[in-house]
């Protein structure tokens, strides 16, 4: 939050003020780099949001990105900030208990992950009504989102992001 500006319009105004030059450049686990101007990528942070809502994600929601280094993580977050959601990263290669302790202390709504996770955060979802997405669905999906910024809810005295402790003496502790 800058001021009176979210996270999301902080980032729209730069954009729109320098919207051809390189925002990101991105190398896959393929090895293939990914660049996108401010333009492009505010265009991607807009189907995000649009991805979001078509999950019924809705302010205060949570949103856990159980990914290693991904393009998403970025988008999600100004997304989430637009909205007014909430993002959780958590750690790949964290224990299943403590996996489980972040998306239930946290009332995640929707996990993004990469496909070798997916079964896993399934199973740990249980009969909760917890979404787990792979990253492999959420590429395609993504790109067949409208480019128009959907209405949001972001505002400066929302939460953006959960960080947890590594919760060395106890259960780990949620940061906002």
């Amino acid at each position: 939050v800058a001021g009176s500006r979210t996270l999301y319009s902080v980032f729209a105004a730069h954009a729109r003020q320098r919207p051809d030059d390189l925002w990101l450049a991105f190398e896959g686990e393929n090895g293939q780099v990914q660049q996108w101007t401010f333009a492009q990528f505010l265009t991607a942070v807009h189907q995000a949001a649009n991805f979001l809502k078509s999950k019924g994600i809705r302010s205060g929601d949570v949103v856990n990105l159980h990914l290693t280094n991904h393009v998403a993580y970025p988008q999600m977050v100004l997304a989430a900030s637009h909205l007014g959601a909430i993002v959780l990263p958590s750690n790949p290669a964290g224990s299943a208990d403590d996996i489980i302790y972040l998306l239930n202390h946290s009332e995640t709504c929707l996990t993004l992950t990469d496909s070798t996770h997916v079964e896993m955060l399934r199973g740990l979802a249980g009969d909760s009504k917890r979404m787990v997405l792979s990253i492999l669905d959420y590429e395609p999906e993504l790109a067949r989102q409208p480019a128009t910024l959907p209405v949001g809810e972001g505002s400066t005295d929302r939460v953006v992001q959960y960080l947890y402790t590594s919760g060395t003496t106890s259960r780990p502790k949620g940061v906002m």
